[in-house]
């Protein structure tokens, strides 16, 4: 029995002995590159151990463990097998009242505490998010409300001097 597999339009060329393969600069969903027939056929080719993992990441462009988790989807069901578009953002936006609440307590703290606001979020409004993601919406959505500290002067080592030429004055004596 031989093995046919039909290249996407992408990797027809050729690339010289030795070269790296290459991914494109883009990432563009699997659906978009390849066809579903083409798929379908690597996979099944990879899974009866026709082609082994390295080139079928090659002919699929994806990573080793994308492989694996696409052969783990089709194998449970091989003839219904179908990708689906990602659908694009799937984070809500935060709602009303959280907004209202983060304007309201943001202005009370210079500089903010974000873990404070993020377990206030979760004990008065139940909406549970993480310190950080919490700071990053805050930067984001109210960047007048959140203030940078003021910019400090940088701390100089002892033996480091503002300018050239400064002088140093050095008192040794030892009083205990």
């Amino acid at each position: 029995m031989r093995l046919t597999i039909l290249l996407p339009a992408w990797a027809g060329g050729s690339r010289p002995q030795g070269q790296a393969f290459r991914r494109p600069a883009l990432r563009v969903g699997l659906l978009k590159r390849l066809t579903l027939p083409f798929l379908q056929q690597t996979l099944d080719a990879f899974n009866q151990g026709q082609l082994d993992a390295d080139t079928a990441t090659q002919l699929l462009n994806v990573s080793r463990a994308h492989l694996f988790r696409l052969r783990a989807a089709w194998l449970q069901h091989p003839v219904t097998f179908s990708l689906q578009l990602s659908g694009g953002d799937h984070r809500a936006g935060w709602p009303d009242d959280v907004r209202q609440f983060l304007q309201a307590f943001l202005l009370l703290q210079r500089p903010p505490n974000y873990q404070l606001v993020a377990d206030e979020l979760a004990g008065r409004l139940a909406f549970q998010r993480d310190r950080k993601s919490v700071a990053a919406y805050a930067r984001t959505h109210f960047p007048l409300l959140v203030s940078a500290p003021a910019p400090v002067p940088k701390p100089r080592r002892r033996w480091q001097r503002a300018q050239v030429g400064e002088l140093w004055q050095h008192y040794s004596s030892i009083h205990q």
